[in-house]
């Protein structure tokens, strides 16, 4: 996804789409991929939104921040 001020913010999704976002943070060092999780997911009835931090995974950096600005 591209952010107004040019900047990407990168995600995984996963469960069903229709449910109520469920979101989770990784960890320093990390990344939206640490969270794969089966597809069991879906009959679930569970949603899970995971963003790359800025400067992880997909996300591009952003300088001038620190861990706790996010």
């Amino acid at each position: 996804m591209d952010l107004p001020d040019g900047r990407r913010l990168g995600w995984l999704e996963l469960g069903d789409p229709d449910a109520w976002p469920t979101f989770g943070f990784h960890g320093t060092p990390g990344s939206r991929l640490q969270f794969a999780l089966p597809d069991a997911l879906q009959p679930a009835g569970v949603r899970l939104i995971f963003p790359d931090r800025p400067g992880y995974g997909l996300s591009t950096y952003q300088s001038g921040r620190r861990l706790t600005d996010w």
